[in-house]
């Protein structure tokens, strides 16, 4: 019985960590100015730098003027992926979106940002 308790606690410690780590090269995009009439398309990289494979669940915007491609692939330790974002301005001045990117990470939504002014 001992043994087996022992097991059961060995195990489930060893797959408490599945979590992956990212790492973004550049979340942070100032597009500076763009046109009212104009479509903004950025591309966003990310980096796995941990052991396990790291899957990004979902990629939402914080408003509808903004698009999200990204692979539903596993990625694994040391490869990179990309996240595309479209951004079609709806009205003038300043503005910033957020993209929340939900991934097997901890915690497991990581924000990335498009900044910048809108002008006619």
């Amino acid at each position: 019985m001992l043994l087996l308790i022992s097991s059961t606690v060995i195990f489930s410690c060893e797959n408490q960590n599945n979590f992956s780590k990212i790492k973004f090269i550049n979340g942070n995009y100032n597009f500076g100015t763009l046109s009212i009439k104009d479509t903004l398309t950025h591309t966003f990289f990310l980096k796995n730098i941990s052991k396990n494979k790291l899957l990004i669940r979902d990629a939402i915007s914080s408003c509808g003027c903004t698009t999200i491609e990204f692979s539903k692939d596993a990625i694994v330790k040391n490869d990179s992926a990309k996240i595309t974002v479209q951004f079609i301005p709806d009205k003038l001045g300043y503005s910033e979106k957020t993209i929340v990117v939900e991934a097997n990470t901890n915690p497991p939504y990581n924000i990335l940002t498009l900044k910048g002014d809108i002008k006619e």
